[in-house]
């Protein structure tokens, strides 16, 4: 879809995709998100009318465009729930109780595999979160990310979850070194960084080509720095298989993230694909855990990429 709006003349819808895009719109009650939805097909030059909030035959929302008839239903889920086969099957009941010709099921998490063998049998249009996200980013924000578009204007959750994290691929820390000296292999400079040490898990049933492309801090008074560079040891890019973990590990200069208190949302931005697919970007929230294992500065480690 190539329609694009200016989001700037509008303050309103401004800050609700500043303040919600973060959250996976999880700051919203679930018919405000729906009510989003419908607008946003108004901006791509649909006729959108919501139906009653009780009793809707599977559709949340019904969009015309010239003789073309779609029924939407909308799932505001958290990332680790599902749409599954029963949600699916109220779409599709819902397309013939309203006579539409096409019908699509959004969700701010993602769909089970029986779900996704369904809706191609019965030709639903599925949006997961990647896709959502992508159409979002297209229409208001120029295609932009968000951390490019708000710049410093962005907020983040304050208190960021794991619900953020896509569900396709589950990023966890296990382990950061504070304040320790680090020597570049190649150009044999040094700095003082804090390490963090990660593991990026598929928990899809399907092998995925994945590239890691940037990682981002956000720290506790809300400054946002990237990654000096990686960490000797870490997964960049390749096949990862089902259900298995790879190492992502980065170095953050020191004077930007001193210790592991001082981290408020880890942001690891990857790209992914599998076999005769187009790569699909995407953006992972992490939080550091409570009970992660910290280390002090332990002197010089020649391990910065």
């Amino acid at each position: 879809m190539t329609v694009e709006r200016n989001v700037k003349g509008s303050e309103k819808l401004y800050t609700l995709l500043k303040e919600s895009i973060p959250n996976r719109f999880l700051n919203l009650s679930p018919h405000d998100f729906e009510k989003f939805i419908s607008q946003m097909f108004q901006d791509l030059d649909f006729t959108a009318e919501m139906t009653k909030l009780t009793g809707d035959f599977g559709a949340d929302i019904i969009l015309k465009k010239a003789d073309h008839k779609i029924a939407v239903q909308v799932k505001r889920y958290d990332w680790n729930n599902r749409v599954g086969v029963k949600d699916i099957n109220q779409a599709i009941g819902a397309k013939d109780y309203y006579g539409c010709d096409d019908v699509i099921v959004i969700t701010t998490s993602e769909f089970t595999d029986q779900g996704i063998a369904l809706a191609k049998r019965a030709n639903v249009q599925l949006w997961n979160w990647d896709r959502l996200h992508q159409e979002i980013k297209n229409l208001y924000l120029g295609g932009k990310s968000i951390y490019e578009f708000f710049g410093s204007e962005l907020t983040v959750a304050k208190e960021p979850t794991s619900e953020l994290l896509p569900s396709e691929f589950e990023i966890t820390v296990s382990k950061i070194k504070e304040n320790t000296e680090v020597e570049s292999v190649q150009t044999k400079s040094k700095l003082e960084g804090t390490v963090i040490f990660m593991k990026m898990k598929n928990n899809t049933s399907t092998k995925k080509l994945v590239r890691i492309l940037r990682a981002i801090i956000i720290d506790v008074f809300g400054n946002q720095f990237e990654a000096a560079g990686g960490y000797t040891g870490s997964f960049l890019d390749g096949d990862v298989y089902p259900k298995a973990s790879v190492p992502i590990n980065v170095v953050f200069y020191s004077s930007q993230i001193p210790n592991a208190t001082s981290i408020k949302q880890i942001i690891i931005k990857y790209a992914h694909s599998t076999e005769g697919s187009a790569e699909t970007k995407a953006e992972a929230y992490v939080t550091v855990p409570e009970e992660v294992e910290v280390e002090k500065g332990t002197g010089l480690l020649s391990d910065f990429i």
